[in-house]
This record gives structure tokens, C-alpha cells and sequence, in this order.
């Protein structure tokens, strides 16, 4: 199944997925309800705090966005492809083969993956599956982001990539992602390969995320079937 295919689109309708793994994540403020105040007063006499966190608006949003899938399918205005887009469209497949080739010399296979789908409402794309039980992110930057992985590691990756990697690794049951940055600059190839380890703590808040979204969705499909005026 080939990434941005109808296939690969229709497997993904309505299910949240790794790519989006951040906006399940985002978290919010809200006032305090009386019994919850109580309870944090009964805790902390002397504390003064009036809010507490709560889901974020982009989960809400992304779970609206599941429910309309679900109902009428996928809006293809989310189609467009923008110039940064663009560019990972066109070199990812050949990082994908130096990547490959790389890894062939430590007698490691790499296959490319479609859509993995985690339970009936979740899924996730990797680039790729190595036979050392690894995902594959790749990602072709523009030259100042290359450059700030290659010199500051970790810390300079995306935090929502990091969420896009794990929530990989709990569909596909992989203990840990390769993240292989790629670009071609005046002719010249560059690549740079980080190793993100699986983290449970953070897989265990994506899986209640997602369980959280699945309700919310279900209540907005209930409610558009029962008030739509169109």
C-alpha cells in the first residue's frame, strides 16, 4: 500500500494517526469544578491554584475532523502540498534506498510499510520496518534544520515527531525508531541518523489520548446524525 494513495487514504479514514500523534497530546486549562477544589484544598491548605489541566482544543478539533470522515469521507482539500512538502516527497524515496543500503552492510533488512493499523480506530505510516525491530522515520529538511540535528542531537528534533515515533511504535510493536535525516545540498548528499528508544510512559498517555478522542468522536458523530440540517 503506497503512502498518499486512495488506498492508503481509505485505510486511514477516520482513524487518528501517528503523524497527528501531537494533537492528541496538547493540554489545556480550566477552572476548578467545587468537588475538585475541595479535593485539591483538603491536599494543599495553604495552595492557591483555581485551574487544573485538561484535554486541549486540538484534540477536540482532530476528533471533529475523524467524525466528519466517518460520516462524508475525506476531504481532499487537505490535499495540498506545500514547497517543504514537497521536497520530502521527492527525496524520501532515495533516502529510503541510502538508508536500506547502509543497513544492509550491518546484514539488517529494510522494508517499506503501508498503513499499520492499531485496534479499529488508530493507525500509523512508518517509512519503513528494520528486521532488528526498529521503525523508520525519515524526514528531508531544509539545510539550517539539518544542520541543528546534526549539532544539537535529539533536543533539536520536533517534539511532535518524537510523539509521531512512539505512537509508531505502539502500533507496530517495535522497541525502537531510527529517525534518518536526509537532504542533498548543491549536488552533495547528506544524511544524519538519531536512535529514539520506546518510551512507555509516553506510549501509556497516547493510548488513554486516543481512548479519550475514540469517545469524543463517537458523541460528535451521534450528535451530527441527529442535528444535521443539510
Amino acid at each position: 500500500m503506497l503512502q498518499r494513495s486512495k488506498e492508503w487514504r481509505k485505510a486511514r479514514e477516520g482513524r487518528f494517526t501517528a503523524s497527528r500523534a501531537s494533537e492528541l497530546l496538547t493540554t489545556g486549562r480550566r477552572d476548578m469544578t467545587p468537588e475538585e477544589m475541595e479535593e485539591y484544598k483538603a491536599k494543599e491548605p495553604k495552595g492557591r491554584r483555581k485551574t487544573i489541566d485538561c484535554i486541549g482544543d486540538s484534540l477536540y478539533t482532530y476528533a471533529l475532523e475523524a467524525a466528519g470522515e466517518v460520516l462524508f469521507g475525506y476531504d481532499e482539500s487537505k490535499d495540498f502540498v506545500s514547497f517543504d512538502m514537497q521536497r520530502g516527497i521527492d527525496l524520501e524515496p532515495v533516502a529510503f534506498e541510502h538508508f536500506k543500503a547502509k543497513k544492509e552492510l550491518l546484514f539488517l533488512d529494510v522494508e517499506e510499510v503501508g498503513f499499520v493499523p492499531y485496534k479499529d480506530y488508530a493507525g500509523a505510516s512508518s517509512d519503513g520496518y528494520v528486521s532488528d525491530n526498529s521503525g523508520l522515520e525519515i524526514k528531508c529538511p531544509n539545510r539550517v534544520n539539518y544542520l541543528k540535528i546534526v549539532t544539537q542531537g535529539i533536543d533539536a528534533v520536533d517534539p511532535k515527531y518524537i510523539d509521531q515515533m512512539q505512537m509508531q511504535m505502539l502500533c507496530t510493536n517495535s522497541v525502537k525508531a531510527y529517525f534518518f535525516n536526509y537532504i542533498i545540498f548543491n549536488g552533495v548528499e547528506m544524511w544524519h541518523e538519531i536512535e529514539v528508544q520506546r518510551d512507555e510512559q509516553r506510549i501509556e498517555l497516547i493510548k488513554e489520548r486516543i481512548e479519550e478522542a475514540i469517545k469524543i468522536k463517537q458523541d460528535l458523530i451521534e450528535y451530527l446524525i441527529k442535528n444535521k440540517q443539510f
